[in-house]
């Protein structure tokens, strides 16, 4: 069965992909680690933007600066 250009056009449902995971990894802040894919951060990146995101330094940090404005 051939796909028709809609169907091209059309970006996959990944929403299930994401759950559990860092709510930032869609849309991240300049400093997290998923934004600089070095050697240094893989580790960090899978743990933290994989679901352990409440213990992320970055997060909580910037959660903070949301917190008091």
């Amino acid at each position: 069965m051939k796909a028709n250009k809609a169907d091209l056009k059309q970006e996959p449902d990944v929403s299930d992909d994401f759950k559990g995971k860092c709510p930032h990894v869609k849309d991240p802040f300049a400093n997290c680690y998923c934004t600089s894919l070095r050697s240094t951060n893989v580790a960090k990146m899978i743990y933290f933007c994989g679901g352990k995101y409440e213990e992320c330094e970055i997060y909580n940090k910037e959660h903070k600066k949301d917190e008091n404005k």
